[in-house]
């Protein structure tokens, strides 16, 4: 069979066999995942005998400073949505969706009033785009979300 392999920073190859899979593996994060769709992939961490193989649904998250790797079952709309123009979340923390809504925006995003990290959150955005009007002097920036 034909195997793609993907390497990411920190050694983990995840190997491919006809399949549809998503792997995340950010510098500034402290794990990669990687997610199958369909097909099979095989986790492993390079120099290491370990492997897991994945089943669609399941997703292998590889925590760097453990070298530790879960496998657990996940929601596929919700990891593959990109794909589809969409960013969905259900039951994230804030950190997660500012972590994804800043980097989707290319944008540094601070958020007034520590309660709102006491909550978990369920949404779906679709072709989202920003405005960004100044507030005052200094660069601070009120953002809006257009509905479109």
């Amino acid at each position: 069979s034909n195997r793609f392999d993907v390497l990411t920073p920190n050694g983990l190859k995840v190997s491919a066999y006809g399949t549809e899979f998503n792997v995340k593996a950010y510098e500034d994060e402290d794990k990669i995942e990687a997610t199958l769709a369909k097909g099979h992939i095989e986790v492993t961490e390079i120099g290491q005998p370990v492997s897991r193989t994945l089943r669609p649904g399941e997703q292998v998250v590889y925590y760097k400073n453990t070298s530790r790797m879960e496998v657990d079952k996940v929601n596929l709309a919700v990891e593959t949505s990109w794909k589809d123009g969409k960013m969905i979340f259900r039951r994230a923390n804030m950190n997660e969706i500012v972590q994804r809504l800043a980097r989707h925006f290319n944008v540094d995003i601070k958020l007034e009033g520590e309660e709102l990290y006491d909550y978990n959150y369920s949404a779906t955005f679709t072709t989202e785009t920003l405005s960004v009007t100044p507030t005052g002097k200094n660069s601070a920036y009120k953002m809006y979300s257009d509905r479109t």
